[in-house]
């Protein structure tokens, strides 16, 4: 019975009036109650896919974090198996896209380790799950670090270059987080182009997917900032940022006339971009 009720809940938590009822009724506690308890059986999966449907709203964000629920979903993503561990990975995620404290209390229980390792292993749905919660958690620059100490750069470039992939979208956003700010710091683009991040971001550059373009041709613009990556950049992608400055989507133009711009400081002189 309980898990049928699970179950239900998990189904109707899609929807935000049904969310804000759970939520009224005292459904948090509940649930991660039943994580608690619930190893990594079927219902403590019910109970993750929940919680991560109630995190889409920014108003619970507080509630989940206060109920212990962000260690309980850690925890999931060690023990748990197929579509449990997926539903962990997905809370986790959903509940980053919020304040930067909640990022950091995720990162804080173990969550990042994890996280990269269903990135490398999982099936597709479960590298999407673990690519979009490693996306939001590098907007923190204290995660940032804990991503690459974890291995994680090498798994998402490998889905950037991977056209066609579920997950590529969200991992090259993630790489865009992680090179993000003008102030970033330099291991962080290093970590990225010595994983080949160059050559990767240039290819999706090319991808029939608008979204893919918009994060790739930000991360290039991030990583022209680098005297180190402005050459490597140029020698491959300048027909292609040239080719994006007519792009449909007005970001994706802004981004790539910004990368060009990038390229033409400093080191670089100014007649490569002009050559093109």
């Amino acid at each position: 019975a309980k898990e049928h009720a699970a179950g239900t809940l998990a189904q109707l938590a899609a929807d935000a009036g049904q969310r804000t009822q759970m939520v009224e009724a005292g459904a948090i506690l509940l649930l991660v109650k039943l994580l608690k308890a619930g190893g990594a059986s079927e219902l403590a999966g019910h109970a993750a896919a929940t919680l991560g449907g109630l995190a889409l709203d920014a108003e619970w964000e507080q509630s989940l974090v206060e109920s212990g629920a962000v260690a309980c979903l850690a925890r999931l993503l060690t023990i748990g198996h197929g579509s449990v561990r997926q539903s962990a990975a997905e809370a986790l995620a959903n509940l980053a896209r919020h304040g930067a404290e909640t990022r950091l209390e995720i990162a804080r229980v173990g969550s990042i380790h994890p996280v990269v390792m269903i990135l490398t292993t999982g099936n597709t749905t479960e590298r999407v799950c673990a690519a979009r919660a490693l996306r939001n958690l590098a907007f923190e620059e204290q995660c940032r670090f804990a991503i690459v100490q974890a291995g994680g750069i090498t798994p998402l470039v490998s889905c950037v270059a991977s056209e066609g992939d579920e997950a590529q979208e969200p991992a090259t956003g993630a790489v865009r987080n992680l090179t993000m700010g003008v102030h970033c710091e330099d291991t962080l683009r290093v970590a990225v182009v010595e994983a080949g991040g160059i050559p990767a971001l240039v290819g999706a550059l090319t991808s029939a997917d608008g979204a893919v373009r918009e994060q790739a041709v930000a991360a290039l613009r991030n990583l022209a900032f680098d005297p180190t990556s402005k050459a490597a950049i140029a020698a491959s992608g300048i027909d292609e940022l040239v080719r994006l400055l007519s792009d449909n989507n007005a970001v994706t133009k802004a981004n790539a006339a910004g990368t060009l711009s990038n390229l033409t400081c400093s080191s670089l002189p100014a007649c490569v971009v002009a050559d093109a």
